[in-house]
């Protein structure tokens, strides 16, 4: 009897288990996940064979959620993986130059927002990392 209990548990499972993971890659760009929900979800997609720009954007979401939790070592990595992925994509120099600024490594944040505003001369937000940094774009 114990195992049609245990047999029927994980049948009932199951089928939780299989929508959360469907759900799950959403909360990769969801603002009401949590940091680590976020993580694990961006991990997934950036595991699973997708667009280069899907997978670039996944790392940069991750990155985002790292940010939050101060663990600059791995936003570097994530935006810098982002960039192999997607060499154009202004908002991965800017991550990575937000968490290169958090860490004190000035020079290479100001070369990370110059690249950014050269990708995209509208970049205002690179501009305004610049202007903060008392550096020309």
């Amino acid at each position: 009897m114990r195992g049609f209990w245990i047999g029927l548990a994980l049948a009932l499972a199951a089928p939780a288990a299989s929508a959360q993971a469907q759900q799950q890659p959403s909360w990769c760009f969801s603002d009401t996940a949590t940091d680590d929900q976020k993580i694990d979800a961006c991990t997934a997609l950036i595991q699973s064979p997708r667009t280069t720009l899907g997978q670039a954007m996944a790392y940069v979401f991750r990155a985002t959620a790292y940010d939050n939790k101060g663990l600059y070592d791995q936003v570097i990595a994530d935006e810098t993986q982002a960039i192999a992925l997607k060499p154009d994509y202004a908002g991965a120099y800017y991550g990575r130059g937000v968490a290169y600024e958090k860490k004190g490594l000035r020079d290479a944040a100001v070369a990370d927002y110059r690249a950014a505003l050269k990708l995209d001369p509208s970049a205002h937000w690179a501009g305004d990392a610049l202007t903060r940094l008392g550096v020309a774009p």
